[in-house]
């Protein structure tokens, strides 16, 4: 959609915590988003990492689409419209991701340290309760792996 805005829950991570920045997300993006307000957010790490560049949002978005692990926690559900979630196979997910990341020594312990927090994260949110649609994240069939979208052929 035309002026749509992705925001990546990686981005208040980022030398943050992994799932401690629902209130970042909240007052600094969702809040001002949902009234109207045009945002121009710099997540607290980015100044003290002197991280260029900030979240932003125009005034009266028509879609602003958030991604990422957390997105869809209770404690932002007044802000979120729709929940799409992704199931993946966790190991499969984890190799994907090695494969995006730059399948290091470095990568993997960054791996195992986000799923010693992610799953029991996921375990007390349980996001795919409030899921609006669910979708298969680890499709059998030939894919475009850029897209990661599958085609298809009638």
């Amino acid at each position: 959609m035309s002026g749509s805005v992705v925001v990546h829950t990686d981005d208040f991570a980022w030398h943050h915590a992994f799932f401690d920045w629902a209130e970042l997300l909240r007052e600094g993006v969702l809040k001002p988003a949902h009234a109207g307000q045009a945002v121009h957010f710099r997540p607290p790490a980015w100044d003290a990492r002197r991280r260029e560049g900030a979240i932003e949002v125009p005034a009266g978005c028509p879609l602003l689409v958030v991604e990422g692990s957390g997105a869809a926690r209770k404690e932002l559900m007044p802000w979120i419209d729709v929940v799409v979630w992704v199931q993946s196979d966790l190991e499969r997910a984890r190799t994907r991701g090695l494969v995006r990341d730059g399948d290091t020594a470095q990568t993997r312990v960054f791996w195992d340290e986000w799923m010693a927090e992610e799953i029991p994260f996921f375990a007390r949110e349980r996001s795919w309760e409030r899921a609006n649609t669910i979708v298969c994240g680890m499709p059998e069939l030939d894919h475009d792996p850029g897209s990661e979208m599958v085609i298809a052929v009638t």
